[in-house]
């Protein structure tokens, strides 16, 4: 368990692959969660590493990506290992690697406004803005998750798969519209305050601070 923490340290993974032998023979993987709590009690010297593996998925390489998506939100996997024709280990994919190819890491200067505010009610956005920028400059109230911070991210997460040009997000009165994909990479979007909407509040001063 202690080789197992230090490699999920060194390593920045918060989940390893467990095998018997080769690669080609992968058990489950298991999480710096339960090694750290295992490790906390003072019971690293009586569990056995297997005894803490987790269930995982064996997918082929030929896998569609939004199938592989779906499956991974049903099943509550995050991390799958593929294999070839032959059963022989190629890799593995956590939902954060569909997440980025999905939304895409596509910093460019020198182009497009990331938020172009049209009005009051409407602002093109480009898919990689971070949604705390977007909440600040819009006046809104857009969630971010464990797995996104981009605008891509979160209507990625909403649709739970992938989406085409002209698709629509609606989400606590705000409709996000997906205007410009290159691939399955959101690249522009157009967010509409509609008529149900309501900004966020702000906080109420404390009693102590209003005197």
């Amino acid at each position: 368990i202690d080789e197992a923490i230090q490699a999920c340290v060194q390593s920045n993974h918060t989940r390893l692959p467990v095998y018997d032998g080769s690669l080609d023979n992968v058990l489950g993987v298991v999480h710096i969660s339960d090694l750290v709590r295992e490790y906390s009690y003072g019971a690293s010297d009586d569990v056995e590493l297997e005894d803490l593996i987790q269930e995982t998925l064996h997918v082929p390489e030929s896998k569609n990506v939004d199938d592989l998506l779906a499956e991974m939100r049903e099943t509550r996997m995050h991390m799958v290992i593929v294999i070839d024709e032959f059963g022989t280990t190629e890799g593995m994919v956590t939902m954060e690697d569909i997440t980025e190819e999905i939304v895409g890491e596509i910093l460019q200067s020198g182009e497009e406004e990331p938020i172009e505010v049209l009005d009051d009610r409407t602002a093109t956005l480009k898919g990689e803005v971070n949604i705390d920028e977007v909440n600040e400059r819009l006046n809104v109230d857009i969630p971010e998750g464990e797995e996104f911070e981009t605008i891509a991210g979160f209507v990625f997460n909403r649709a739970g798969r992938l989406v085409e040009e002209g698709e629509t997000i609606a989400y606590d009165g705000l409709e996000i519209r997906v205007e410009r994909v290159e691939n399955t990479r959101i690249l522009r979007a157009r967010l509409v305050k509609t008529d149900a909407y309501e900004a966020p509040q702000a906080a109420e001063p404390a009693a102590d601070e209003e005197q």
